[in-house]
């Protein structure tokens, strides 16, 4: 589906015209193609650019709101100024990661190295240390290996009290912090006093963001899958052209 579909370009033009308005993305499949490494992950053409245009017009605030931690966000976006961070789902915001209690410190500690002895064994597995967590990536090991992985996973660590998991694409996030992306979003929202939202994802994840969006916001999937969003485009150049529809609206 084109980004220039109709009613989609109906509903920019309805939102984008909203007084306060908060314009919302996920990094990874959105902003960034999906690549085997994280590490190898960059911002598509003009993606930065975009994001810094629709921030400079008056009455926007955009965010960028991902599981990667606010280092990796802050170091993938080029140290973009204008533009509000919110990483790890949620958890990490403003100048970092809310404390950790010494109960929550001792509890990731031990959840870091019991995935680490997981993975370990599973080529192609990746372990990411989170300030709250970590996440186990398996894009890379065999099919057979993953489902084994991740299974092992859930029976064990992600059912330790005080853990919460998060469930991607091709990744499972094990946190000492109970959050998601849809209640760092409303709250973002409330704190903001916004008259209208926008919110731009691919991830199972994004779609905790999408529930809490109404009348009047605009969700918009990317790629195939099924979604709560009202609207779907198909890759992260379409999100490009995307925010710099509402930039252009907003006359920015």
């Amino acid at each position: 589906m084109s980004v220039m579909d109709v009613g989609l370009t109906r509903t920019v033009a309805e939102v984008a015209r909203a007084p306060r308005l908060l314009v919302g993305s996920d990094f990874d499949g959105t902003l960034s193609p999906i690549v085997g490494d994280p590490d190898d992950a960059r911002a598509v053409a003009g993606a930065v650019e975009a994001l810094r245009r629709l921030a400079s017009c008056p009455g926007v605030t955009v965010l960028v709101l991902s599981g990667r931690s606010l280092r990796e966000l802050s170091v993938l976006l080029h140290g973009i100024e204008g533009v509000r961070l919110v990483g790890s789902h949620g958890a990490e915001h403003g100048d970092g990661a809310a404390p950790l209690t010494e109960a929550q410190e001792r509890l990731r500690a031990r959840l870091v190295l019991e995935l680490a002895r997981a993975t370990a064994t599973v080529p192609g597995a990746r372990l990411e240390r989170k300030p709250a967590g970590a996440a186990v990536h398996v894009r890379r090991a065999s099919r057979e290996d993953a489902v084994r992985l991740l299974g092992e996973v859930r029976r064990g660590p992600a059912g330790w009290p005080g853990v919460h998991a998060t469930e991607g694409k091709e990744v499972l996030e094990l946190s000492v912090v109970d959050i998601d992306k849809g209640r760092a979003f409303a709250r973002l929202r409330e704190v903001l006093d916004v008259d209208a939202a926008v919110f731009v994802g691919d991830d199972v994840t994004d779609e905790n963001v999408f529930a809490v969006l109404g009348e009047g916001d605009l969700a918009v999937k990317v790629g195939p899958g099924r979604t709560r969003a009202g609207h779907r485009v198909g890759r992260p150049e379409d999100v490009v052209s995307l925010l710099a529809t509402i930039a252009e609206v907003r006359g920015g």
